[in-house]
């Protein structure tokens, strides 16, 4: 059996991986006379960190949602609340893939509150891009070049 050559993984330098998404459904939104196949979205494999801070965003979200019902009370606290995206009605799915789009977007690199905006007026836009981005996080990073010394090169 073939055994994982150690040496060359740690020599090796590593590059995400990007796709260019199209978003034709964004037209609006770019130069008037952008040709449709230049309507597109980069996006990208997230790294591991930000793989597993996406995995907690569910449990940030409950501690920011009390956050901010405790620093603003009433109406003024719901407002805040679903500009945030944070209404208690967000199903846990949302919630993480709110944190996939913003981690795996390249261009245009989005907040949090711009990802909530695409996924409440282009849900299946929204669907595509967090789906593609976590294809290509499966895929992980693309190996590149090994420096035959056994460290990396800068």
């Amino acid at each position: 059996m073939p055994k994982f050559n150690l040496e060359n993984f740690r020599s090796t330098e590593f590059e995400r991986r990007t796709k260019k998404m199209p978003v034709p459904e964004l037209k609006p939104f770019f130069p008037e006379k952008t040709k449709r196949a230049d309507m597109v979205w980069v996006v990208q494999n997230m790294s591991g960190e930000e793989l597993y801070r996406m995995r907690e965003s569910v449990e940030r979200n409950i501690d920011l949602e009390k956050t901010v019902s405790a620093l603003a009370t009433g109406q003024k606290a719901e407002v805040i609340k679903d500009a945030l995206g944070l209404s208690g009605k967000t199903p846990d799915e949302m919630v993480r893939r709110l944190s996939v789009l913003v981690f795996g977007s390249v261009e245009p690199a989005i907040e949090r509150a711009d990802a909530v905006k695409i996924a409440e007026e282009y849900s299946l836009v929204f669907d595509r891009l967090t789906q593609e981005i976590m294809v290509l996080s499966g895929q992980g990073s693309k190996p590149g070049e090994t420096n035959g010394s056994g460290t990396t090169r800068k």
